[in-house]
Parts: structure tokens; C-alpha cells; sequence
């Protein structure tokens, strides 16, 4: 439904220590792996109907169920995040869902 201006931007990071340009696989990596999570979590809410957990429960149990999947798939070697992607993906889920499609659309 909303895309183009609207688009979590990916064309050009830094990091911010360092001010080298992150690699735009990084920032792809981390953007789909948002999407896959942000499914994830409709899925367990639907599942977890009556608990009534809170979206960053959702968000972290979501994530760590794709993190096990991608690590069982060959796609990454460790089901946790080193510092700079759990950066990169906090950072992305904050401009998408603070800017680009907040809860209250």
C-alpha cells in the first residue's frame, strides 16, 4: 500500500563510529529480515490470542524464531545478532514504524 517516498531508505548508511559506509547487503539483509519478523509477529499474535503480549515481546520472540530458521536453512551461521545488525535492524524497525507506517494507519 505505501511505497516509493514512503520507503524505508537504503541507499546510503554509515556507521556511526567509524563513518564507513555500511555494504548495501547489510542493509537489504536487515530490511528483509525486518519483514520476515514484522509476518513473524502477526502470526504469534494470532497464536498467543488471549495472553495479550505487547508488540516488543512479539517482535523478540519473532525474531529469534527467524534467526533459528535462517540458522537451520544454512543462511547464517549463529542464531544471534552481532552488535552492528541488531543496530542496523533496530534502527530500520524504528524509521518504518515511527515514520513510514506507524501502528496508527
Amino acid at each position: 500500500q505505501y511505497g516509493g517516498w514512503e520507503s524505508v531508505e537504503v541507499a546510503e548508511w554509515h556507521d556511526c563510529t567509524t563513518g564507513e559506509e555500511i555494504p548495501m547487503e547489510e542493509i537489504l539483509d536487515a530490511t528483509l529480515l525486518l519483514q520476515q519478523v514484522t509476518y513473524g509477529m502477526a502470526v504469534l499474535a494470532r497464536e498467543a490470542d488471549r495472553a495479550n503480549p505487547t508488540a516488543e515481546v512479539l517482535f523478540e520472540h519473532a525474531l529469534q524464531d527467524v534467526l533459528q530458521r535462517r540458522m537451520a536453512a544454512k543462511r547464517r551461521k549463529s542464531a544471534t545478532l552481532t552488535s552492528r545488525e541488531r543496530e542496523l535492524l533496530y534502527k530500520i524497525r524504528g524509521r518504518h514504524f515511527g515514520y513510514v507506517a506507524p501502528c496508527s494507519r
